[in-house]
């Protein structure tokens, strides 16, 4: 008398690579998504449950990551990739399509993992402009060469040149300043004073006078550093 046939079904996990919504998947089968990694769990084969939202169907076997790079707006992402912007880490809590990280973020779309630095501006040299994971961000020290109008960014350092056809022209400080805020101006031509430069304040004092200031002697070198509203800019 032949045994009866019993159907044990699939007694062990079956990786199935990356989840694909319009593929079958039957009980047993394992999928990763958005950097975590998925088994299905339901008794009958479906197609297009999200491994993310559709928790009567698949059990988190194990929670990872999936770097994206640098956050972009309009990027499709999924629960546990992770993102860069500003300097800081950020992972996706939810399935979304990018608006701004500040944005997604204050929506719960992403979480901070790594609180860093922003990247710093061209020009800020020499400054520590914040600390990412305890260590410091620093920019090259290097002075940078201008030859016409310029808006000057905090902790630069600017020499003053001419192009072919000489001819006076502006430094504007920056706009919106904190104490502490610095720019050091050096004459690198040794002709201020048959053309003057013009250093703007931007709609801050300097030296509590609201003034401007002409760099007309040759061979300066002088720094400008923010006080606070009443004082300005001073000059050393």
């Amino acid at each position: 008398m032949p045994l009866p046939t019993i159907d044990l079904g699939k007694i062990r996990m079956t990786y199935k690579g990356v989840y694909d919504p319009a593929a079958t998947y039957e009980f047993n089968d394992v999928a990763t998504y958005g950097g975590n990694t998925y088994v299905y769990v339901y008794a009958t084969a479906q197609a297009g449950r999200n491994p993310s939202t559709a928790i009567a169907y698949w059990l988190m076997l194990h929670e990872g990551t999936r770097f994206r790079g640098a956050f972009a707006v309009g990027m499709e992402l999924f629960v546990g990739d992770v993102v860069y912007a500003g300097g800081s880490l950020y992972r996706a809590l939810k399935d979304h399509t990018s608006a701004s990280a500040v944005a997604d973020e204050q929506a719960g779309k992403l979480g901070v993992i790594l609180q860093g630095a922003p990247l710093p501006a061209a020009g800020q040299n020499g400054k520590i402009v914040g600390v990412v994971g305890g260590a410091y961000v620093l920019i090259d020290n290097r002075p940078i060469v201008i030859t016409g109008d310029t808006t000057a960014v905090d902790g630069a350092t600017y020499v003053i040149d001419y192009p072919a056809t000489k001819r006076s022209y502006t430094i504007t400080l920056p706009a919106n300043p904190v104490p502490g805020t610095c720019i050091e101006v050096q004459d690198g031509a040794n002709m201020l004073q048959s053309y003057p430069v013009n250093v703007a304040r931007n709609g801050s004092l300097i030296h509590g006078v609201s003034d401007d200031v002409h760099l007309n002697v040759n061979g300066i070198s002088i720094s400008f550093t923010y006080v606070n509203a009443t004082i300005g800019w001073r000059i050393n």
